[in-house]
């Protein structure tokens, strides 16, 4: 079957371009940097409000994960920022000290302190 799509023209796509571009770095990377890292015990918050308060602080490994991979591409593929390297580190550290059984199997959800065993807290 043949596609009926047309080319999308030039000047959309260097205006979605622009578009996603401003997304990425002018809005969703600073409101993650913003709100996301847990500067007391590390890590970061998985559970926002729209304004960036947490509503709980449980912490999500596969959150964890998709913000380091985030922070860590951005830093190697766009701009050195060391604002993002360290943001991916920070993440890094607290997956890789809490995170992992001592069979070497990922844990889903941690406390705010890295424990498993906890009760969620708002």
């Amino acid at each position: 079957m043949a596609s009926s799509s047309a080319p999308v023209p030039k000047d959309r796509l260097v205006a979605l371009r622009e578009q996603y571009r401003s997304a990425m770095f002018d809005d969703v990377t600073p409101w993650w940097l913003r709100h996301s890292l847990d500067r007391e015990c590390g890590g970061y918050y998985s559970l926002l409000e729209r304004d960036g308060r947490p509503w709980a602080t449980d912490k999500y490994m596969w959150m964890a994960g998709r913000e380091i991979w985030m922070f860590s591409h951005i830093y190697n593929h766009y701009r050195q920022e060391p604002e993002w390297l360290e943001a991916a580190q920070w993440g890094a550290t607290f997956l890789l000290r809490h995170a992992f059984t001592p069979e070497g199997k990922m844990i889903f959800r941690l406390s705010r302190d890295g424990k498993r065993n906890f009760s969620i807290t708002p």
